[in-house]
Parts: C-alpha cells; structure tokens; sequence
C-alpha cells in the first residue's frame, strides 16, 4: 500500500510539473504576442558625425549606404563655412574626399543622385540671400557642377531638380521665381521659355515656395509644381504647375488661388498615393495639411493637423501614412517626430528625440521645405524598417548627430 501512495506521488509531482512547464511555454508564446518592448531612438553608430558646430543637415540614402552633409561652422564663424559630406560604412563615419568644399554660409543642403553621381546643392551667402552651389566628389576630388549662369543675381532660395536627362534650377528672386535648365553640353544655363534669354519670371510674387516635378496621377506633361506664398493674394497660399516645354501661357493655377484664406508660411508640396497634397504653417503657427481631390482643395481630415506653436518642420509620407517631423517652443526647441494612424498622431519612439537643445535638423528622404527659425532644412527618410533623423545639437557644440528608429 505504502508503494502505491508513492507511485501515487510521485505521478502527481510529475504531472504538477509538466503542467508548470506546458503553462509556462505557452504564458511566455502568449507574451511574445501581446506584449511590445518599448523601443528607443538609437545614436548611429554610437558617435556624433562630425566635431564641428553646423548650421545645416542633409542625410540619403544611395546603393543602401547613409550619406550625411553638414554645414559646418569653422572657427565659430557663420560665414566661414564648409561643407563635409560623410558616409556611414563598416568602418564607421568617413569623410568623402580628405575634406569638404568651401561654401560660406551653407543653407538649404540637398543631397541628390543622378546619372551615377550624388550631388550636393545649396545656398551660400548672407543670412538673407545667397548663390546656388551644386557639388560632386569624382572619387578625388569635389568638382563644381554648377556651371555659369544659374543666376548672377543674389536669390533667396535655389532647388535642383532633374527629369529626363536634364537639369533644372529653381530660385526665387525679389520674391519672383524663375526656372532654368542647363546645357547638358556646354554646362550653362538658359531660362526655357520660347525666348531663353529673356529673363521672365515663371511666377510672380513667390516669396516662400516648395517645388516638385512630374509626379502624381495629374502628370500629363513634363510639368514642374509649385506651391507658394503669394503675395499677390497677401501670403495666402496657391499652387501652380508649370509646363517645361516652354508653351506660351504655361502656368495655370491649380484651384483657386489663395485657397488657405489665410496668411501661410513655409509651405511643402509633395504626393500621397498618387494625391497631390501640399502642408504649410498657419496664422498660429500650427500644421495645415491640404489634398486636392476630385478638383476641389480639402484639409486632410477637416482640422488642423497639428496646434502650434510650430517653429519648423518636415512632412513626408511613406505607403500612405504621414510622418511629421517640428519643434515647437513649449518643447524647449527639442525634436518631435509624430504618425497619423488610425485618426489620431502618435509619437514615434521618445517623447523627444533629441535629448538636447537642436540647431538644425534633418529627417532623410526625398523633399526638403524651407522654413524660418533656428531649424534652417530638413529632409526625412522613412524605409520600411527605419526612421532616421539627424541633428545638431547645442548641447553638445552644435555637432551632428544621427539617430535611428526601428520602425
């Protein structure tokens, strides 16, 4: 009898315990379903990318390598600036070319590839206006593209763009906007409508603008998009495309002009699954975002995107869903980046990605806007597992730091 009980026993402690361990394999099966680790904003690299102060920031992606250019800040001195282009390998940060070019005060850094070559572009000069610059590094030295005749005047703004196995300047002038394209052959530039020496604006009164070319649903022609503050309308905003064959009458509005019905800044056009949509500050400094539908201008989602007071940032759309990259004053200046999904923005990552006070930012990816403040470009990357973000940051000297977000 006495063995019987112990059989007994020790059957049920066996199967006491595989219970526990069936138990447990499955609370730890379930676990992995439900239960999501909080994930961070991660430093690449675990450095800063540069050890200079920079007043500018531009990150791509080409051939699957990161790529960041940086405005620094020689000696302290705004004007004696250079520009350092850095790719991320196996080895960590190395400089492209032993060190950068000289570009004074650099804004509006962008970088884009084209016809096997990444270019660098931008804005030297004073705090107000400047001349486009557009680099390349031949694997020895950095040439300037640039050739002659972009513009001979000071310009408040430049953007390079290509289409077709051509080259094409944008910039803004006494709050005009004028176009050029430049010979493939001679490497100088002449404005494209019927007469290229005349030197006729392709659209009036433009002080702020963002430009985009040939894409979207409504592409029929070889046609570059403009949306603009407008002066014309008292700084409302209105959105234009422009033929590039040079047509007599080749601006036409897209919708009413001024249609914001109110004064707008730093205004940024892009697509959205094939959507024209266009983003832009309002008179309280808070996120409008705008799509043209079925011919007609609507707010995305009839309100207000995000509430100011916004002092810059970066929109930009990757399979559809919105991606928002702003500082704001009552966030101490810190990095925010937010997602629209399921009716309402949610933070990515940390509350703030930058730990510290920014200078400038960068967000890689395609489009950059102009914008005013302490913020001078950005420019987002959103792949399908990444975010990545890079700025200066005051706290640590105005140096250039990386971060990254597994999405």
């Amino acid at each position: 009898m006495k063995t019987d009980i112990n059989s007994r026993m020790s059957l049920i402690k066996y199967l006491v315990l595989i219970g526990i361990l069936i138990t447990h394999f499955f609370a730890s099966s379930c676990s992995n379903i439900v239960e999501t680790s909080v994930v961070e904003w991660e430093v690449e690299n675990d450095t800063f990318v540069s050890d200079l102060s920079i007043s500018d920031i531009d990150l791509a992606i080409v051939n699957d390598l990161l790529y960041v250019a940086v405005a620094s800040r020689v000696d302290g001195i705004i004007s004696n600036g250079v520009v350092t282009q850095y790719e991320l390998n196996d080895f960590g940060w190395e400089v492209e070319g032993d060190s950068g070019f000289t570009a004074g005060n650099s804004t509006e850094l962008n970088q884009f590839y084209w016809e096997n070559e990444l270019y660098v572009s931008g804005v030297q000069g004073s705090l107000i206006s400047g001349t486009p610059f557009l680099y390349t590094y031949d694997g020895l030295d950095w040439e300037d593209e640039v050739g002659t005749g972009v513009s001979s005047e000071s310009i408040s703004g430049a953007t390079f763009l290509t289409y077709n196995g051509t080259l094409y300047s944008v910039y803004g002038y006494s709050n005009d906007l004028y176009i050029k394209s430049q010979n493939s052959t001679f490497g100088d530039w002449n404005f494209i409508q019927d007469n290229p020496f005349i030197d006729d604006p392709i659209i009036e009164l433009a002080s702020e603008f963002s430009v985009n070319i040939n894409s979207g649903a409504d592409s029929t022609t070889s046609s570059i998009w403009v949306a603009y503050r407008d002066e014309d309308v008292n700084g409302e905003l209105s959105v234009s495309i422009f033929d590039l064959e040079g047509n007599e009458d080749n601006q036409e509005l897209i919708g009413d002009q001024g249609f914001s019905d109110e004064v707008i800044t730093s205004p940024y056009l892009t697509w959205v699954n094939d959507v024209l949509t266009v983003s832009y500050l309002n008179e309280s400094n808070g996120l409008e975002i705008w799509q043209h539908v079925d011919g007609e201008w609507e707010r995305y989602n009839d309100e207000t995107a995000i509430t100011g007071p916004i002092t810059s940032y970066q929109l930009v759309s990757h399979n559809g869903i919105f991606y928002v990259a702003y500082k704001m004053t009552s966030e101490e200046n810190k990095l925010v980046v937010v997602t629209y999904v399921d009716d309402e923005w949610d933070i990515v990552g940390d509350v703030n990605v930058s730990e510290g006070t920014m200078i400038s930012t960068g967000l890689a990816v395609g489009s950059g806007t102009e914008t005013s403040g302490t913020v001078s470009a950005f420019d987002m990357l959103v792949t399908d597992k990444y975010i990545y973000v890079g700025y200066g940051d005051v706290d640590a000297g105005g140096k250039a730091i990386v971060k990254t977000f597994e999405r």
